[in-house]
């Protein structure tokens, strides 16, 4: 995983560790893991290899445990029922992500909420309202899309709290007249990902001759 030692909503329900055994591992010992919030305690049981080396652990699912400090604890079991514990490097279980309430095309000094004229397709605004829970770490990124290109805003982020993120400079203008569906991402370090989808916007550059 690119974000050891986390569990986020990615691998909420398959959760895997992984545990170096030593020469004198056999087929038949049997590896029992124990993670544990303080309230609650979930039990994923495997075989060991044989012999040194490296074994992932079955997915786990640990979605009845609270966000926070996951302990992780293991018993491995011979086939005289001897048994070894040891303690795994605890784990951080973060699965909340606050995605945006609001996300439209700004108005500005020459064009309405939710419009792209002539005078912004080269650099459209963007306004998404961020919930108080977002945390300064989280990023946000916008796509503009008239269902055959898109456009993507650089990633921003929320300082803290509840507040507007502003997206400009845009530039739309080899999108296609017509309606342009908006839609947010956001991601945080815990590697969880939310999708949001905005307002449509109207694009119309074209005014017709006299």
């Amino acid at each position: 995983s690119v974000h050891p030692d986390t569990i986020n909503l990615l691998y909420l329900q398959a959760a895997r560790v992984e545990v170096e055994f030593t020469a004198d591992s056999r087929e038949d010992d049997r590896v029992e893991l124990i993670f544990t919030d303080g309230a609650t305690e979930v039990l994923s049981s495997f075989p060991a290899p044989l012999g040194a080396g490296t074994a992932l652990s079955p997915g786990a699912d640990l979605s009845g445990l609270a966000d926070g400090m996951v302990t992780i604890r293991g018993v491995v079991f011979d086939r005289a029922n001897n048994r070894a514990e040891f303690q795994a490097s605890p784990a951080l279980k973060d699965t909340v992500l606050a995605a945006p309430t609001l996300a439209v095309v700004a108005e500005g000094a020459t064009n309405p909420e939710g419009v792209v004229n002539q005078s912004t397709s080269g650099a459209a605004v963007v306004r998404a309202l961020v919930p108080a829970e977002s945390l300064a770490t989280d990023l946000a990124q916008i796509t503009l899309s008239d269902a055959t290109a898109e456009v993507f805003s650089p990633e921003e982020s929320p300082t803290g709290g509840e507040n507007s993120l502003i997206f400009s400079g845009l530039d739309v203008s080899a999108l296609e007249d017509g309606t342009l569906s908006l839609a947010v991402s956001v991601r945080d370090a815990a590697g969880n990902y939310r999708g949001f989808a905005g307002a449509a916007a109207l694009k119309d550059t074209l005014l017709g001759a006299p």
